[in-house]
């Protein structure tokens, strides 16, 4: 089939789609929901945190850039595992990961966008509003991945001319003076704040998700990540000596980037920021995380853990409404339920990381499961180079998981414990339907990658 992709999804997504996808799952989430979070975590040492949370991506994505050049598939965050590696592993890790997304980057991203808003709105509400933001994309979405994508490349080159004047008017405003005491908090803070910013580095993960509907991805894929992943660090790291070194770190703790903003930007230009930056950027991450969230739910429907309904595909859009549906109900009452923000925070933090675990053991396993796939690959690595890209990745998992988690049980013991008790739920609900599916001819993860 010349045009058609996985589970009759179409190949549309070209390299400049790809790339604006990756910028714009990345830049919203990272500068305009968790920044002010951060330097409430490390203070001033803000600069470094974002240094540092970029160095680990690399051992993240080299693997995955492997697995989408050899196998392009739809929903590799599950895929990938579950037939390379272990069907219960890849399960968990993607559960785990949706914890993160309905209790986490979802609402984090919708609330965040309307705290921005009540810039022009004070008066409105917070949750009812994040609701009708998440009700938006959701529609957008349902129109097919296509017209998703379109809007997308708009909103991102809006929001890069947006922060790229916040930064260079920024600049000549830096007091030295503010960066005197490098990490007040103590040089843990710097650890644990990198830790939580790691997972907006990884937006660009998104598109192993998408890779049964990006033209070439043997090719696509790995110069997506040569592109968009040193542009935002060079956003990230700009932006954050902006907002420490204006105002001081203590001016813009766990606040939004618009306590700096307001020191040197005219009030048209402040508009301009407000609007087509942060609102653009929590846009596009929004927008994108709609288009990509439910692919790996697809699989997982596919292989019997999940009813089938679900994993319905509109014929006339080529969009998966059943999985776009449950993502929007469950997130729509996430930001009804009240969750502090900052635990939105570290939920997408944690799930972020820990989808990563099982996709690097399975791209290790590859050369020796898939002989076949692995020699005709247009990107491969040294054996060595990819086994020690996967151990040092899972040790930095286990240092920012541990960090993460001390600073949710600091901050929220309530939603610490419902971490676990969800845990818990989700591996007896595994077990439970891996015993279904046992009876039939072919349980959860045993079917073949479905190969354009």
């Amino acid at each position: 089939m010349k045009d058609e992709g996985i589970l009759g999804l179409k190949r549309v997504l070209g390299l400049p789609e790809v790339v604006g996808i990756e910028v714009g799952q990345t830049v919203g989430a990272g500068v305009f929901a968790m920044t002010g979070i951060a330097i409430g975590i490390c203070g001033a040492a803000l600069p470094i945190a974002y240094a540092l949370a970029v160095i680990p991506v690399a051992f993240f994505m080299l693997p995955i850039a492997v697995l989408g050049s050899a196998i392009p598939t739809v929903g590799g965050n599950y895929t990938y595992p579950s037939r390379l590696f272990s069907p219960t592993a890849a399960f968990m890790g993607l559960w785990i990961y949706a914890i993160g997304a309905f209790l986490g980057f979802f609402p984090l991203y919708a609330v965040t966008l309307v705290e921005y808003l009540k810039h022009f709105f004070p008066g409105i509400s917070v949750p009812l509003f994040s609701a009708l933001v998440l009700t938006f994309f959701y529609v957008v979405n349902i129109f097919g991945v296509r017209f998703a994508a379109r809007i997308q490349g708009l909103m991102v080159l809006v929001m890069i001319g947006a922060l790229i004047m916040y930064t260079v008017q920024g600049i000549p405003h830096i007091e030295a003076v503010n960066f005197t005491v490098i990490a007040p908090k103590g040089t843990l803070s710097i650890i644990s704040a990198a830790a939580l910013l790691t997972f907006p580095y990884m937006g660009a993960n998104a598109v192993i998700e998408l890779g049964g509907e990006i033209k070439k991805p043997e090719r696509t894929i790995p110069i997506s990540f040569l592109i968009a992943i040193p542009l935002v660090a060079v956003i990230y790291i700009a932006m954050s000596f902006v907002a420490v070194g204006v105002t001081g770190w203590e001016a813009c703790a766990n606040k939004s980037l618009i306590e700096s903003a307001r020191a040197f930007l005219s009030a048209g230009a402040l508009n301009f920021f407000i609007i087509g930056g942060a609102i653009l950027a929590l846009s596009t991450t929004l927008n994108a995380t709609f288009m990509w969230g439910t692919k790996s739910l697809m699989i997982v429907g596919k292989d019997g853990l999940l009813p089938r309904a679900l994993t319905r595909v509109n014929p006339r859009f080529g969009t998966p409404i059943g999985m776009l549906t449950l993502i929007w109900a469950l997130s729509v009452a996430a930001v009804l339920s009240g969750v502090p923000i900052k635990s939105f925070a570290i939920y997408s933090s944690i799930g972020g990381l820990v989808i990563f675990v099982p996709v690097m053991i399975a791209s290790v396993l590859l050369k020796k499961k898939m002989p076949e796939a692995w020699k005709a690959s247009k990107f491969k690595v040294s054996p060595r180079i990819l086994i020690a890209c996967v151990v040092i990745g899972i040790l930095f998992f286990a240092v920012a998981t541990a960090a993460l988690f001390m600073e949710l049980w600091n901050s929220d013991r309530f939603m610490f414990w419902f971490f676990f008790v969800l845990i818990a739920v989700g591996i007896a609900y595994h077990f439970t339907m891996k015993r279904r599916s046992g009876k039939t001819k072919a349980g959860p993860g045993t079917a073949p990658f479905e190969m354009p």
